[in-house]
């Protein structure tokens, strides 16, 4: 099997596509518990590491790296708060 790490990840919205193409998402990350919280209540096998990605010292091996681009502050169902920090 494909094996992907995703970056940024959230709650798991593009990690849900890479499991369904057929990829084994062998660890996620992000800065909010809360999207940690929601993640691991939908994808429990995947190792969640919770902080600044600039501070992860090592890597899985992968086949495929994901980086999910913020969507809070743009996403139409939201407030759209486009000039909040997490953004950018």
């Amino acid at each position: 099997m494909k094996t992907a790490v995703s970056l940024f990840s959230g709650c798991g919205g593009s990690d849900t596509g890479v499991l369904a193409a057929g990829f084994d998402v062998l660890m996620a990350n992000d800065l909010l518990p809360y999207a940690r919280e929601v993640y691991r209540a939908n994808l429990p096998d995947t190792d969640y590491v919770l902080g600044d990605v600039a501070e992860i010292t090592a890597f899985p091996a992968a086949d495929l790296l994901v980086g999910c681009y913020p969507c809070q502050g743009f996403s139409q169902a939201g407030a759209r708060l486009a000039d909040r920090k997490i953004n950018y």
